[in-house]
């Protein structure tokens, strides 16, 4: 993923173009806001699962984990899928690789995250008035930023951002095989 020419395929292929790219600078301020207190929530959530917790030692990791995050969607919302956006996203990926974060609760994270940031653009993004002025259609807009932006540079595991980083003597099973297709 190293080339422009990959990043520009993959950002056409889940459709990034320059109205989504809008759509999220537009909703940096609702992301903004609801932001820190879905990851309070998610953060005391992921404190239920030892599975996950085992990750978070102390509270200054967990402080350490949210305010990365905040940071992750301040740039998702900044709505520039760069070399800048696919290095940082390398390194997140790369960190979870090496802390042996499963798949499955990587996801379910980011389920929760994405649940609770539609929450907040159904209860607080202004889109128009009773209905009026395309409002569902820019909320639909909205909606469909939020889910897409994170996936911009997901890739298959046996070539994911987030094991491209480890040499492969020190890589952990966390899940990330596929079946084979043959």
């Amino acid at each position: 993923m190293g080339n422009s020419d990959t990043l520009d395929a993959r950002l056409r292929f889940v459709r990034i173009d320059d109205e989504l790219r809008a759509t999220l600078r537009a909703l940096k301020p609702v992301i903004a806001r609801a932001l820190p207190g879905v990851l309070d929530v998610l953060y005391a959530h992921i404190r239920q699962f030892p599975e996950v917790a085992r990750l978070f030692p102390d509270d200054s990791i967990m402080r350490h984990a949210r305010e990365m995050q905040i940071k992750h969607w301040d740039m998702i919302s900044d709505g520039v899928f760069d070399a800048a956006y696919v290095e940082s996203v390398t390194r997140v990926g790369a960190v979870h690789h090496r802390l042996g974060l499963a798949p499955q609760w990587y996801i379910g994270g980011y389920s929760f995250l994405i649940a609770g940031l539609t929450r907040a653009i159904e209860t607080e993004a202004r889109v128009g008035r009773f209905g009026k002025g395309g409002a569902p259609a820019k909320k639909a807009a909205m909606l469909s930023a939020l889910t897409t932006a994170p996936c911009s540079t997901w890739t298959s595991p046996s070539r994911s951002i987030s094991t491209s980083a480890c040499a492969p003597s020190r890589r952990r099973s966390t899940g990330w095989a596929l079946p084979s297709l043959r």
